[in-house]
């Protein structure tokens, strides 16, 4: 099909896709939807190729391209096709807030939020408020011999692959951006959510500091929670020295937002490494209390090891939190290393044990 009928074409694949959705007919591993995502993935790759007029291919094309993928984008297998067809992601990565139809903003924000996430992550931040716990919701799951909303077939492996290939092109950082400006409160909300999901990447949050994520994030700190904790995970393993003293001295309000609010202990933890204006004493401080949680899990996976009898619903809920605790100290090492060589004296020794303690796990 030539590109003048695209616009046609595009709305027509977007209104079968959401037919099927509506009547749960859709199932990505199958021959036909198999066909349908490649449809899909071939629409918006050929928005980016369009060689038509833009009056032919025009923004209608686009909106009806984005809102068929956003049907299909909390399937696993679609988030991890995606990924691999650059061109296809394009249009998600090439947006204008003067120029982009407010609902195409949206389903781009709501693409790239699920994209760079699990979908079982997603179900557990909603679950965390509710009387069942993810774990308690497993086991009903298991005892009634279905099938868990929860097991998506995605890992922290595929999210980071993700990650890493969206944040290696060009726009991707700036398109982030650009979405943390706009007006739209769901439009926003999706955006602080995403680039707290692309904090969970190590390797990307110099990006986010340089590409203008994290000034993007301070507007929006004294509101919100998730742009509180992903300007202190990005903070926390970035070099200060490469940090502009404005941005800075903007991060001290919301990390101090996090010291005051009932928080998890590592949570406090981090906000106080990562805050700029705290004092060497309290720093020392929270060191020390790190040093003791870190002891405190250390000790608790030892007693979980050596226990072979049946374990209850408790114990379970522990081991769970535990391990959460081990994955969360990982992130921690750049900082304990920082402490490590550039901090008073009484510091060194604590942050070294803290050190030898997350390389154990």
């Amino acid at each position: 099909m030539d590109d003048k009928h695209l616009k046609l074409q595009a709305t027509a694949v977007a209104a079968l896709v959401k037919l099927h959705i509506v009547e749960k007919a859709f199932d990505p591993m199958t021959p036909s939807g198999h066909m349908m995502v490649d449809t899909v993935l071939g629409l918006l790759s050929r928005l980016h190729n369009a060689t038509a007029r833009p009056s032919v291919v025009g923004s209608t094309a686009a909106e009806r391209s984005v809102e068929a993928l956003s049907y299909i984008i909390t399937f696993t297998p679609v988030k991890d096709l995606l990924v691999q067809h650059p061109r296809a992601l394009a249009p998600l990565l090439t947006v204008s807030l003067t120029d982009t139809p407010s609902n195409m903003l949206y389903g781009v924000a709501y693409s790239l939020h699920h994209l760079l996430t699990s979908e079982s992550h997603l179900k557990k931040q909603k679950m965390a408020n509710s009387e069942m716990t993810p774990d308690q919701y497993e086991q009903l799951q298991q005892a009634l011999k279905q099938k868990s909303e929860l097991d998506d077939g995605d890992s922290v492996d595929q999210v980071h692959a993700r990650l890493a290939a969206v944040l290696a092109l060009p726009t991707a950082v700036k398109t982030l951006t650009l979405l943390l400006k706009t007006k739209s409160p769901a439009v926003l909300e999706l955006a602080i959510q995403t680039a707290l999901h692309a904090t969970d990447s190590v390797d990307v949050r110099g990006k986010l500091v340089q590409g203008g994520v994290l000034a993007g994030l301070f507007p929006h700190a004294h509101q919100s929670d998730a742009a509180q904790q992903a300007i202190a995970k990005i903070l926390i393993t970035t070099n200060p020295h490469l940090i502009p003293s404005a941005q800075l001295l903007s991060a001290v309000r919301p990390l101090r937002t996090l010291l005051v609010m009932d928080q998890e202990p590592l949570v406090t933890i981090q906000a106080v490494l990562a805050d700029p204006d705290v004092s060497p004493e309290l720093v020392h401080r929270h060191v020390v209390m790190l040093q003791n949680l870190l002891e405190y899990v250390a000790t608790s996976c030892d007693t979980s090891t050596s226990t072979t009898s049946s374990t209850t619903q408790q114990e379970t809920d522990d081991a769970v939190k535990l391990a959460t605790y081990k994955a969360q100290f990982k992130l921690l090492v750049p900082t304990m290393e920082t402490l490590v060589v550039s901090t008073p004296v009484e510091i060194k020794p604590v942050a070294q044990a803290c050190l030898a303690l997350i390389n154990q796990f």
